[in-house]
Order: C-alpha cells, then sequence, then structure tokens
C-alpha cells in the first residue's frame, strides 16, 4: 500500500510538470525557463517588423540616477 501511494505521488507530481518556455508562450522564470536560454518560440516579432517595435511604456523609479 505504501508503494503506491508513493508511486501515484511521483506520477502525478510529474504529471503538472511541463517544459518551461515550450510552445505556450510562457516565461515563467528570469531568463525564460530553467536552462535560462533566453529562447521563445513565439513569432509575432520577426526579422522583418523588430524595426517598426516603439517603446509601450517606461517607468520612473524615483531614485534620481540619470
Amino acid at each position: 500500500m505504501k508503494f503506491t501511494g508513493f508511486f501515484l505521488l511521483v506520477v502525478f507530481g510529474f504529471w503538472g510538470c511541463g517544459h518551461p518556455g515550450g510552445s505556450s508562450g510562457d516565461w515563467p522564470n528570469y531568463g525564460g525557463n530553467k536552462e535560462n536560454n533566453r529562447y521563445s518560440s513565439l513569432t509575432q516579432i520577426n526579422v522583418g517588423n523588430v524595426k517598426d517595435l516603439k517603446v509601450a511604456w517606461t517607468y520612473n523609479s524615483g531614485s534620481g540616477a540619470a
């Protein structure tokens, strides 16, 4: 009985673990995924339209540093 409970715990524990930064477009960690490789499979921004990007927002922290 103990082995069955442990086995189910392991199976259901790994079931919820997907590959971070996969095709879902999620960016769960700094650097994209646990490997920190900063890769994204998204295709909205590409070499043809990257020149058209503009600043969407800025943040002034009020620290006075330039």
